[in-house]
């Protein structure tokens, strides 16, 4: 039993560190330094996003990935929560 224990210990452990990385990594992986428009207005204007390199941004591929790493982050909680409260419930039997 104390082994299962200190099984879901690590899992839950090991979960919250990889779902901080992946929520760090969504926050900073290509950050919108800069958003350019053509001078003609929001409707039909040419936006141009760029990055904090001056590399300009597909918004629509950026926001793909970043929400990738969101979903990551949040199955790892979630899998964390779960390894914490089966740890619970075998400390309650």
């Amino acid at each position: 039993m104390d082994c299962l224990k200190i099984a879901l210990q690590l899992v839950a452990a090991g979960c919250g560190l990889v779902s901080g990385y992946c929520w760090i990594r969504a926050a900073t992986d290509r950050v919108i330094y800069r958003v350019d428009a053509d001078g003609r207005g929001l409707d039909g204007a040419a936006v141009t996003w760029t990055g904090r390199d001056g590399v300009k941004i597909n918004l629509s591929e950026t926001l793909t990935v970043q929400g990738r790493w969101n979903s990551r982050a949040a199955y790892l909680a979630a899998a964390s929560a779960v390894a914490i409260a089966v740890q619970m419930l075998i400390n309650l039997a």
